[in-house]
């Protein structure tokens, strides 16, 4: 495990003679023919015109007075000017002293290993406009690391700004395709790539702010991830989407604003935890704070509070589909299931005298007639029984105006308890109860008696619909 350190101002000194760097050409002349790049330069170094920011690596060097870039270069023409070079050979990165000057000297040149740093120094700003940043080792044990110092490397700066990544408006982006990365306290901005990061492997993301970009992290077939802390704020289109393959990961902590379309936009399959997030709280998004798009898989939207006009937009699912929503809007007990188009939902204004103060307003799908891989669930708990024979009811109310009430195999409860086998295996019992009327609440009951004392699961389920019809659930299971 190996401490390295980035600071953009730390050259080993000038280039002899004068230079000129041409717009467009990777090809770097002296007209004075007054250098000496044989002695001084090697593949690999670093070197810019003193006036600007971006540091551009070595390809070759012809001769004296002529060398050539890796990558063309894009800024501005620059004449006979003066030429910071850093050798690759003394600034190796391993010191304050000795730091890198380009974030691609650790993240792609360098040979790293598992639990290595970059420090990188505060306060500075490094332009990015002529080649993609590259994380381009894999970790399968502790993570290789990209941190903004803690003053730890450079004494008395740790309360600097944070670092910022530019990438000038230009058509590159970061790509993060390596597992166990771990980034953490910078910023990255101004990308006019689709996305300015893309995440294609196991990848942690800490305290970074992405500003300024078209999308700021692009996750594409992802076994896990975390965003933690992180910033998403002017992002033209979308802060966060998931738009390919599989990804499972978390959310959490973050603020998403500005002037994009969409929040956090999901459009793959997997699990998704989003929690303790803010969004749209200052300049709200114009379509949605979440768009859920065909996702195959579970989403768990934990303590958020959403601001945009539409806060869960579309909501279109692959067969499966979830969306568990937990304490809404930082409301208390304020939880919603959204699930084949099917909701199950906080009501307040319809409950049982003698039941709980709220219930659960259940709304049914197409989906939910009779689907024997899916059906749908509105309402789950589980209660300890120390095996003993008992009688669980659940109150349920119709709603809507059905053409024909669900009968007792449309909607009923089910116990599922340790059954007589003397392992963990469970039985099941289900409840022989229907509607009566719309008017009044309707007991559902079941009876077991489990074979060893542990939890017993109730379930409500629904494998009926009708267009805008519904019935109401009351949360507080009567025990008898």
């Amino acid at each position: 495990m190996v401490d390295f350190c980035l600071d953009r101002l730390n050259k080993t000194g000038d280039l002899t003679g004068t230079w000129t760097f041409t717009q467009g050409s990777p090809n770097v002349n002296a007209p004075g023919a007054d250098g000496n790049a044989v002695a001084e330069l090697a593949v690999n170094d670093y070197v810019k015109p003193t006036a600007t920011n971006e540091w551009y690596r070595v390809l070759s060097v012809t001769d004296d007075d002529n060398f050539v870039l890796a990558y063309n270069f894009v800024q501005a023409t620059q004449v006979d000017v003066v030429t910071n070079y850093a050798d690759v050979s003394v600034n190796d990165g391993t010191s304050a002293a000795k730091a890198f000057v380009h974030v691609n000297q650790y993240t792609t040149d360098a040979v790293r290993s598992a639990g290595d740093t970059l420090h990188l120094r505060r306060g500075q700003t490094h332009l990015i406009q002529a080649v993609q940043v590259t994380s381009d080792e894999t970790s399968s044990t502790t993570y290789i690391s990209v941190i903004a110092d803690d003053g730890t490397w450079w004494v008395g700066e740790g309360g600097l700004a944070a670092p910022i990544f530019d990438f000038g408006s230009a058509l590159f982006r970061w790509i993060a395709a390596r597992s166990n990365w771990w980034y953490e306290g910078f910023e990255i901005r101004n990308s006019a790539f689709s996305h300015a990061m893309l995440v294609q492997a196991i990848t942690y993301f800490i305290d970074i702010t992405f500003r300024g970009n078209v999308i700021g992290i692009e996750l594409s077939t992802v076994s896990f991830f975390v965003i933690d802390g992180c910033v998403f704020v002017d992002n033209s289109s979308i802060g966060i989407s998931a738009g390919t393959g599989s990804i499972n990961g978390i959310i959490r902590n973050c603020v998403l604003d500005g002037t994009g379309a969409i929040g956090i936009n999901l459009s793959a399959s997997g699990i998704v935890t989003i929690e303790n997030c803010v969004s749209g709280g200052t300049t709200p998004f114009t379509t949605g704070d979440i768009r859920i798009q065909n996702f195959g898989g579970s989403v768990y939207l934990i303590n958020c509070k959403l601001s945009s006009a539409t806060p869960i937009s579309e909501l279109s699912w692959r067969i499966g589909g979830r969306l568990y929503v937990v304490d809404r809007d930082d409301t208390k007990d304020y939880h919603l299931l959204y699930y084949e188009g099917a909701w199950a939902a906080k009501e307040t204004g319809t409950t049982r005298v003698g039941g709980a103060t709220t219930s659960i307003k259940a709304t049914p799908s197409t989906y939910s007639d009779d689907n024997p891989l899916y059906p749908f669930i509105p309402f789950e708990t589980w209660i300890y029984n120390a095996g003993e024979a008992k009688t669980y009811t659940i109150y349920m109310l119709a709603g809507g105006g059905w053409t024909a009430l669900p009968n007792s195999s449309e909607v009923y409860i089910e116990a599922q308890y340790y059954d007589a086998g003397g392992d963990a295996g469970r039985a099941e019992v289900v409840s022989n109860d229907a509607f009566a009327d719309e008017v009044n609440w309707k007991a559902y009951d079941v009876t077991c008696t489990p074979a060893a004392a542990g939890m017993v699961r109730l379930r409500v389920y629904c494998k009926k619909y009708e267009a805008g019809k519904l019935f109401y659930i009351d949360p507080l299971p009567v025990v008898s």
